[in-house]
């Protein structure tokens, strides 16, 4: 979903009017820095033009590669013409951990509504898009079926299938999350798993600029943001000293080099063995 919002938002007003042959590399790359200094349409708190975000940019040349790449393999061009272009640099922000009493604290602040939503995220690592899409149908006793993603695109929410096969997934539940969701559907009914006061489907926008953006000020934690309970949730379960395939395979990721590369400084090296480098004394909640 998230390519798709890049698609209609970026790459189709610029090249969707032009011949496949007509995109050279030197019009990729004069669209990539225009993306640079491409002002957001919400100014910054001093009123300055908001740009892009490195990783955006870096995101929208992925999606125009990708759409490229599947052209020239039809035979439609002889070579791909995002080869060689020069990209923003990304700073990686550091991810931000909670405690299982940190989770349980969130969970509180955000309200009834919102409770099981954060305790899936935090120990279920979906991403936020994910977990909008589920059906009360995805949930079993012990797990969570992942199948597709929603995002918003226009004002509109699309609902589709992951972008990557990885991403279609099954995430086994701590029995007390596994719990919750059950009282949650009990006291929430709906066609969607969450949804918003009107009973519609959640909005994750809304949802992070709202219930999410108080939540995490009554918790002390301003900075926190939404992927962060993704991170949590790997970080608890190499905690707990899940083998690397098995988590790869939880997170969604394509390979298990992907998963090593984000979450390393988690892990340590003993006897050419890859374990956790911490293990905490309880993964539940406090009581």
């Amino acid at each position: 979903m998230r390519n798709l919002s890049l698609y209609v938002n970026h790459i189709k007003p610029a090249f969707g009017h032009l011949r496949l042959d007509d995109i050279t590399t030197p019009l990729v790359q004069s669209f990539i820095n225009y993306l640079i200094r491409k002002p957001t349409s919400k100014p910054a708190k001093d009123g300055s033009d908001r740009t892009l975000a490195p990783t955006t940019v870096r995101e929208v040349y992925q999606e125009l590669d990708k759409c490229l790449t599947a052209a020239k393999q039809a035979g439609h061009l002889r070579s791909n013409p995002c080869r060689g272009i020069e990209l923003p640099s990304v700073k990686r922000q550091d991810m931000l951990l909670l405690t299982p009493e940190e989770v349980q604290a969130l969970a509180e602040a955000i309200g009834d509504r919102y409770t099981a939503l954060i305790q899936l995220l935090a120990y279920g690592g979906l991403r936020i898009g994910e977990a909008a899409a589920l059906l009360p149908s995805d949930v079993r006793v012990r797990s969570v079926t992942v199948t597709k993603s929603t995002g918003e695109v226009q004002g509109k929410l699309l609902t589709s299938a992951p972008t990557t096969e990885a991403s279609r997934r099954t995430v086994p539940l701590p029995s007390f999350v596994a719990e919750q969701l059950a009282k949650h559907v009990g006291m929430y009914p709906g066609e969607y798993l969450f949804t918003g006061r009107d009973g519609g489907q959640v909005r994750s926008n809304v949802f992070r600029a709202r219930q999410f953006a108080k939540a995490r000020l009554a918790i002390g934690r301003p900075e926190l943001r939404i992927h962060d309970l993704r991170h949590t949730a790997i970080s608890f379960w190499i905690a707990q000293g899940l083998d690397l395939q098995r988590i790869q395979r939880w997170a969604g990721h394509t390979t298990p080099v992907f998963t090593l590369g984000r979450y390393g400084h988690l892990f340590t090296e003993e006897n050419g063995a890859v374990l956790p480098r911490h293990q905490p004394e309880d993964y539940r909640p406090p009581k």
